[in-house]
């Protein structure tokens, strides 16, 4: 059970800090992630090694970075604004607003174990 509960959090710190993709980057944004590595996040301080689960569910809860909260903002913006176009030139009047994990600040990275 504690191998499997090591595993988890290695794998959260790897996706929470991007060393998860790694290999994918190029060199500066390689230097970033690795410098980001180094540092430890909040919820790795915040209970001791032996409280493995614990550990692992305050990572899980962990707010996400606001560069990555503005990447999902920057995102949707733009594909309402796609939207928008075509709706626009199809007579039709919309309109847009954000619901869900991102406007609450519950959003993840990607995926979660």
């Amino acid at each position: 059970m504690t191998r499997n509960v090591t595993g988890r959090i290695s794998r959260l710190q790897d996706r929470r800090t991007g060393m998860d993709r790694y290999g994918m980057l190029d060199e500066s944004a390689r230097m970033e992630v690795f410098a980001k590595s180094i540092t430890p996040e909040r919820w790795e301080k915040r209970a001791s090694t032996n409280q493995l689960n614990t550990r692992y569910a305050l990572g899980a809860m962990q707010e996400v970075g606001s560069d990555q909260t503005q990447v999902s903002l920057t995102t949707a913006e733009r594909v309402g604004q796609q939207l928008q176009k075509g709706f626009t030139a199809r007579g039709r009047s919309v309109t847009f607003r954000l619901q869900g994990s991102v406007p609450l600040n519950v959003h993840i990275r990607r995926y979660s174990d």
